[in-house]
């Protein structure tokens, strides 16, 4: 793990050597373990070091291979380690057991170029820097859960896994980037795969690769989701025992630690389903550290999950469990650049605080490494029937007795279930796009949020493979488009800034590739079925998860944590932010109904609550900028 950062010129210029140490010193809260950078004739790359593998306790990054053309600085942590030392030495290239994930990858790059990027399993961002040919290249991970951010200017290109990094390598702070700030302000997050707040800034989306060279850069869609094998399941049993299988394995890899291994757990069936399956895992592998569990828990009954978290404690017998309490973790009590959090963006999600007072607990505990069970519902299917499009994915024979489940759930809504089943899967996207306007019409755009014309400029396209990959079933494709949904992808994107910010790094087994492709390969009766939820996850925990959390159906809401920041504890806070707006300074929202908006809520009337969460959340990260340093966008 770590964090890396660099800079290439191509005019035979070289890289100042304080650019590289601004780049690094913004890294540091990162880089536990210490910083290295390396420089040469128009090229410097920079690494923040976080060793929570065995294997890579004292490297030093960037490396370099043996005849010295080829450098790396990644971040990185490599779930398929055994097939490609196999493989890679079974072709004569010197690595073994003990090589480093990084090691692996350049090994892997030298052998196979840039070929090697589809057979790399696991989270990462890297970047190899070719000598000879005098290009960069970069990559990174399928699901996206490691950062790449890069820009160009004064005749270099930038890059880094951080934001902050590169905006201490410019000069000055870019234009601020409207047309995304606004479609936030409506909820909206479709220019957040791509772009950043910064009109001059990009990401590298997930499953993409950047070659760049004196010949330009060339982006490219290095894999599609969905084109693995199918897996040779027939009987509901088959699916249930081999999907086991997958999720053990995607939880084994994510036990390698120098550390022990904490796993966030509140008592649902995701998050626990992770506790059992690394606590049958770690307990068949005396080499494997210490599992922990971790879990918030809070007085506001909905939230309150104490009773499922004991049950999974007492059953992982083996594990310590560390319950936290959190009813002081309202919304927005950590908010800002508060203690030093790295703001680089508005925050996303206003209860920081509840995440990191389990995080802080892992990481207190002497834990470097933290399981989620994030993904879940989106490769499960946990909210199938709430979507009427996924009616077109149930065999015909089965859509009498699966229809009262999909109309339970929408509120006997039939023509809305009908529309989006049946008609609108056979209207071009192009269309659907450009209609998207009138859809969010009046009543979908807040009344204080300010239209300009800039909301008219198109996003940069992503590619067709991306967003609607061929050849899946109905039911693949919802999937696929909740993995790939921008809200969560954005999501992710803060999950990792406040995980580095409390020291630890995180790991997703749900989002492990193999398990994505074995889910979206699943038949539409193990995903929801007969009013049952993600039945595969609940069928392949028989012998694993305690029953009452397996067939538990309700789920915590944090609702209460979030209005009492709003109505209570955060109140003044809010209305020193709403005094002398910088989001109305620069035209953004309008002063008045925004306050309306406020006071109406503070009244008890009833609103949409992330709505003027996101417009707290825009004034705080404006408050976090220099004055004198904001760019506005020009048309």
């Amino acid at each position: 793990m770590g964090a890396i950062a660099g800079a290439v010129r191509f005019d035979g210029e070289s890289i100042p050597s304080e650019l590289l140490e601004g780049m690094n010193r913004a890294l540091r809260y990162r880089a536990p373990d210490g910083q290295a950078s390396w420089e040469a004739a128009g090229i410097g790359l920079a690494h923040a070091h976080h060793w929570t593998t065995p294997e890579e306790v004292g490297e030093q990054q960037p490396i370099a291979s043996r005849d010295n053309r080829f450098h790396l600085t990644a971040d990185a942590r490599i779930d398929n380690r055994e097939e490609l030392i196999h493989e890679l030495a079974a072709a004569g290239v010197d690595v073994t057991d003990t090589s480093t994930d990084a090691r692996l990858i350049l090994a892997a790059f030298e052998h196979w170029g840039e070929a090697c990027v589809p057979r790399l399993l696991g989270d990462f961002a890297f970047a190899v820097w070719d000598g000879v040919q005098r290009q960069l290249f970069l990559a990174r991970d399928v699901m996206g859960l490691r950062q790449l951010y890069y820009t160009r200017h004064g005749g270099m290109f930038l890059f880094a896994t951080t934001l902050q990094a590169l905006l201490v390598a410019l000069p000055t702070r870019p234009p601020l980037n409207r047309p995304l700030i606004e479609e936030f302000l409506r909820d909206y997050y479709r220019r957040w795969v791509r772009e950043t707040v910064y009109q001059e800034i990009e990401r590298l989306p997930p499953a993409h690769q950047l070659t760049v060279s004196t010949q330009g850069s060339q982006e490219r869609l290095y894999y599609v989701l969905g084109s693995a094998p199918r897996p040779n399941c027939v009987s509901d049993s088959d699916w249930g025992d081999s999907f086991r299988a997958v999720l053990r394995e995607a939880v084994r890899c994510r036990l390698r630690s120098r550390t022990p291994v904490g796993v966030v757990t509140g008592g649902g069936l995701d998050s626990s389903a992770i506790a059992c399956v690394a606590h049958e895992v770690a307990g068949e592998d005396p080499s494997l550290p210490e599992v922990q569990l971790h879990a918030a828990y809070h007085q506001d009954p909905p939230a309150d999950e104490r009773r499922h978290f004991d049950t999974v404690a007492r059953h992982c017998n083996r594990c310590p469990a560390f319950r936290i309490p959190a009813d002081d973790a309202w919304a927005l009590k950590e908010y800002g650049t508060d203690d030093g959090f790295p703001l680089d963006e508005p925050e996303l999600y206003p209860l920081r605080s509840h995440t990191l007072s389990m995080l802080r607990s892992a990481s207190a505990q002497g834990a470097q490494v933290v399981l989620f069970g994030e993904g879940a519902n989106q490769v499960l299917g946990h909210a199938i029937y709430y979507n009427p499009a996924a009616l077109l994915g149930v065999p015909l024979r089965d859509v009498a007795s699966e229809l009262p489940h999909f109309l339970r759930a929408n509120q006997n809504r039939l023509g809305r279930i009908l529309f989006h089943a049946f008609v609108r899967p056979l209207l071009p996207d192009a269309l659907v796009e450009r209609l998207r306007p009138l859809r969010l019409g009046s009543a979908e755009w807040p009344t204080w949020v300010v239209r300009s014309k800039d909301a008219a400029v198109p996003a940069r396209p992503l590619p067709a493979e991306f967003t609607n990959p061929p050849g899946l079933t109905r039911s693949a494709h919802l999937a696929h488009q909740a993995l790939r949904g921008s809200f969560d992808i954005a999501r992710l994107a803060a999950l990792d800034v406040t995980c580095a910010y409390a020291g630890v790094e995180w790991r997703l087994p749900f989002m492990d590739r193999r398990v994505v492709e074995f889910l979206l390969a699943v038949p539409p009766r193990m995903r929801s079925w007969q009013g049952e939820d993600r039945r595969i996850l609940r069928e392949s925990m028989r012998e694993t998860l305690p029953d009452s959390v397996r067939l538990r159906r309700d789920k915590a809401s944090m609702a209460g944590l979030i209005r009492r920041g709003l109505q209570e504890k955060a109140r003044g806070r809010i209305e020193e932010l709403l005094k002398d707006s910088r989001s109305a300074q620069l035209g953004y929202v309008k002063p008045v109904p925004l306050r309306h908006a406020f006071d109406a809520y503070w009244a008890g009337k009833k609103t949409r609550d992330y709505r003027i969460l996101i417009a707290v959340a825009i004034e705080a990260w404006l408050r976090s900028l220099p004055e004198h340093d904001i760019i506005e966008s020009r048309s």
